[in-house]
């Protein structure tokens, strides 16, 4: 069976807000790739950050950030108490090597194995990255949607996925609140939920941001400590202890948050009609504390079969098939998620900050 369409499946039906802007088919492919995210999540001051995704930035190792989630009797104690954390995505930018053909880029061991050579049969055939120290330090990172938008930068004159992406954050399309639910201890705990929403500001408007730099480079990032409310369409009957995305399974070792796979879908109301983008495995890391959450990643596949059907709908050109289509992803599936022969699926990553912020209702 198909491990997308087990027990654990979710599904999220938001409005994305990503829109064609052109047939050429390289760039579509690479906005597509932000569409995950984009979709799920649609709805002044100076500062320094100073973190870089990409490349290797020092700090302390973490744990193995490629292995899933420790099994209970692997893990810290289960600290009981501690209410809900909130927090909202202040900072999204997609996981690609960084810098360009030095073999480093954050993300997951989705399939969990290090393929080091194109003649490895286990690992489709598709060299996998290394992550940065800050972000685990692990081989085996598999992260082919960003490899793609890599090439589709080099080859689309002005492409800037991270700059997309970065301007729907800011202004307010693109909010991403998390809830850490259980965590007694935000240094060791052996059992805490991470449950996401759709987002909007509390009062309608735009939300407050801030100049700061991350990898040598200005951004424009959300303010911390601002109030926002849960779309209702990210719950389920209004309850925000039912969202539509939730990782159940998690647990903290020496600050760092990570989940066990979860499997959903997110249906894409596009111009051209809906879409339903089904992400498998999908995982959660992330440095935690009271005020911030750092060095985040989700990782997850998609299926080359579903990724084809969205980007022919998507460009809504006859010349562009599925027959067109379909090699090109094929060529990158890097993700084995059946018994039969072939790699049916291909990699993606994002990665993230959030600073606290305050859930205030469901609407």
């Amino acid at each position: 069976m198909d491990p997308r369409h087990g027990p654990a499946a979710r599904a999220l039906r938001i409005p994305a807000t990503v829109r064609p802007r052109t047939t050429n088919l390289l760039p579509v492919l690479a906005l597509l790739t932000g569409v995950p995210l984009l979709a799920c999540a649609q709805g002044g001051e100076d500062g320094a950050m100073g973190r870089s995704f990409g490349g290797d930035g020092g700090g302390r190792p973490h744990p193995d950030a490629g292995a899933s989630v420790p099994p209970p009797e692997m893990r810290p104690p289960d600290v009981p108490g501690g209410g809900a954390r909130d927090y909202v995505v202040r900072l999204l930018q997609v996981g690609s090597e960084r810098p360009s053909g030095s073999g480093v880029a954050a993300g997951f061991d989705l399939d969990g194995h290090a393929t080091v050579a194109a003649s490895d049969p286990v690992g489709c055939g598709r060299t996998d990255f290394t992550a940065p120290t800050t972000f685990g330090g692990h081989g085996g990172v598999d992260s082919q949607v960003g490899a793609l938008l890599e090439e589709a930068a080099t080859l689309v004159t002005g492409f800037d996925a991270d700059a997309s992406i970065e301007d729907s954050v800011i202004r307010g399309g693109t909010l991403i609140l998390v809830r850490i639910l259980d965590a007694g201890d935000l240094a060791n705990d052996g059992h805490v939920e991470v449950l996401l929403y759709v987002g909007k500001t509390d009062s309608g408007g735009a939300p407050r941001t801030e100049s700061t730099t991350s990898d040598g480079e200005p951004h424009i990032v959300l303010s911390t400590g601002q109030a926002f409310v849960i779309d209702a369409r990210s719950v389920v009957d209004g309850d925000p202890d039912q969202p539509l995305i939730a990782f159940r399974d998690a647990s903290i070792s020496e600050g760092r948050l990570e989940t066990a796979p979860a499997d959903f879908d997110i249906d894409l109301a596009l111009p051209s009609g809906p879409l339903t983008l089904a992400l498998g495995g999908a995982r959660l890391a992330f440095d935690v504390s009271a005020d911030e959450l750092t060095w985040g990643m989700i990782g997850a596949h998609v299926t080359v079969d579903a990724f084809t059907t969205n980007v022919v709908a998507l460009v809504g050109d006859p010349a562009v098939t599925e027959t067109l289509v379909r090699p090109i992803l094929q060529a990158r599936a890097d993700i084995d998620v059946t018994s039969s022969p072939g790699c049916e699926a291909l990699s993606l990553t994002f990665v993230f900050e959030g600073t606290q912020a305050a859930i205030t209702a469901v609407r």
